[in-house]
């Protein structure tokens, strides 16, 4: 997608090569698993809706709405993956509409197909200014021994923009005038972007960008995207993410969560990223001082490495209760072709303690530590997993579980506060 960037859960959540014949032989007859099938690694997601709305302390968003979404760095456990319900989330850009999000994958001894759509029927937004009988948005990406290649077949039925019926197969990238609001852009499309074994391509039917005063009310700078798809297939797939701050399960609180801050994400063809923030403040949990999150990968016909860090200064959380002048964690995961996947993780601490006894600056992986009153900390804290076909690596440097009712701290059950995360992942299919 061109113009807006959506982490997913995903994040996460989440996605080019020229060589001889004689490597790309090799390279193929290294991509047919036993059990016949040529083996690429999918990627796809979709989506209803996701709005960004200025507020005077910022912005807040809505969506994306009916997500689903294949990650590039793990085999699907199936090969059709859906989701439906209510296009517009809380009517919160004047609409309706209802939505189901697809994903399917198809593999033969000589191919791999992943196909994303999203179908909306019966879509009005913005008070009825734009609408739909149905949006459809559907790509493809397949690859083969002898290259790799994507197509959109996306359309609309019986479009209207301020009630003149539209073109329902506009060109890529159409932009019209909202008068009064700013503009549209309709089939929005990135790709395809083509190579001899990667391939990707995104669309979003519909995105608006409020650039004038309005009588909706929307604030100047909203932005509405309407049904995504995107799919890619690549011959192996790294995949990272950092941040230095996430809490969750605030429920009773004006926000259920806060953060994560200083995130730093690679898409699944590698790269990198690096994000700095001033860190958190907040009577509810309590402060971190300086975040600095990077996450970079690299990947080709044989190999994918991916890495991940982070590093946050000045943790005080909880009344005091738990302190570290640093936290700094880091992760990565590695795939080759002969060797397998391998990781590696870790966690440094500087002058932690929690409840006034220092922690140890290297602790074991799972260190667990009681919180009296509240619930537990968990240290450094590690999981993942490798295998011929790859490998992922997660570290938290403080994973802090509220278990107690009725706690001094007023924190409800099941609060959790994850300080210092790294995730790092490698794959060949």
């Amino acid at each position: 997608m061109k113009r807006i960037s959506v982490l997913l859960v995903t994040l996460f959540v989440l996605l080019s090569l020229s060589i001889t014949a004689a490597s790309a032989a090799r390279a193929t007859a290294s991509r047919v698993t036993a059990s016949g099938s040529f083996t690429t690694a999918p990627n796809a997601g979709a989506f209803a809706s996701y709005a960004v709305i200025p507020t005077g302390k910022g912005s807040t968003a809505y969506g994306p709405s009916v997500p689903v979404s294949l990650s590039c760095t793990a085999p699907p456990l199936t090969n059709v993956l859906t989701n439906s319900g209510a296009a517009l989330p809380l009517g919160s850009v004047g609409g309706s509409g209802n939505a189901q999000s697809t994903i399917t994958i198809s593999r033969t001894a000589t191919s791999t197909t992943v196909q994303s759509s999203e179908d909306i029927h019966n879509l009005s937004i913005l008070s009825g200014l734009i609408a739909a009988n149905d949006v459809h948005a559907i790509v493809t990406s397949t690859a083969t021994p002898t290259g790799a290649t994507s197509t959109s077949s996306s359309k609309f039925s019986g479009l209207t923009i301020f009630g003149v019926p539209v073109n329902n197969n506009p060109a890529p990238n159409t932009t019209r005038t909202l008068p009064g609001l700013g503009t549209v852009v309709l089939n929005e499309q990135s790709g395809p972007l083509n190579g001899s074994d990667t391939t990707s391509i995104s669309v979003s039917m519909i995105d608006v960008h409020i650039t004038l005063p309005n009588l909706l009310g929307f604030p100047i700078g909203t932005q509405i995207v309407i049904a995504h798809a995107d799919s890619a297939t690549q011959p192996t797939a790294a995949g990272a993410i950092a941040y230095g701050f996430y809490a969750t399960g605030l429920s009773g609180f004006s926000l259920t969560s806060i953060g994560p801050t200083a995130t730093a994400a690679i898409t699944c063809r590698g790269g990198s990223s690096t994000v700095t923030a001033n860190g958190i403040t907040t009577p509810i949990i309590g402060s971190t001082g300086n975040e600095s999150s990077s996450a970079s990968g690299v990947i080709s016909s044989s190999s994918a490495h991916a890495a991940s860090r982070n590093s946050t200064s000045n943790v005080n959380l909880l009344s005091g209760l738990i302190h570290a002048n640093n936290v700094i964690v880091e992760a990565s995961a590695s795939w080759n072709d002969t060797a397998g996947g391998t990781r590696s993780g870790s966690t440094v601490f500087d002058n932690a303690s929690i409840a006034g006894t220092p922690l140890n600056n290297n602790p074991q992986p799972n260190t667990r530590t009681d919180l009296p009153g509240l619930g537990y900390v968990i240290q450094n804290e590690q999981f993942g997993s490798s295998n011929s076909s790859g490998a992922s690596e997660t570290v938290v440097g403080l994973d802090i579980n509220i278990t107690t009712p009725n706690n001094r701290l007023g924190l409800p059950v099941g609060t959790r506060i994850f300080v210092s995360v790294a995730f790092a992942a490698a794959t060949s299919v």
